[in-house]
């Protein structure tokens, strides 16, 4: 998970985080990302953070089996989720400036182009 995170924060803000333990538990981002850099990559971050913790849970409460494919999995699918609902909530400059490459608009289509 914590490699495609940075595949995903790469393609969406343009330049690689290494992710140290600071970073991810407390979004101590470095200060030379711009204030669309830092909020894209802390929301990444988070969904992360938060896939992880629901999986955690699933595993310690509930006694299930969880996979690494299976955090990962629900980190795409929230992704997606948030994707295509800020699609329809923002306009088209807003939305591709604050996600970068992780999606694609083409009218009134929107392609996802996840890594």
């Amino acid at each position: 998970l914590r490699q495609y995170l940075i595949e995903c924060i790469t393609r969406c803000i343009g330049c690689t985080l290494q992710l140290s333990e600071d970073e991810v538990l407390y979004l101590n981002l470095p200060p030379a990302l711009s204030s669309r850099q830092g909020a894209a990559a802390a929301y990444l971050i988070s969904e992360a953070v938060y896939a992880t913790w629901i999986s955690r849970n699933r595993a310690v409460f509930n006694g299930k089996v969880i996979r690494p494919q299976d955090i990962k999995g629900l980190f795409l699918s929230r992704l997606r989720a948030r994707l295509k609902a800020d699609y329809v909530r923002l306009e088209n400059d807003e939305f591709e400036q604050r996600y970068g490459q992780l999606a694609a608009t083409a009218g009134v289509s929107l392609t996802l182009t996840l890594p």
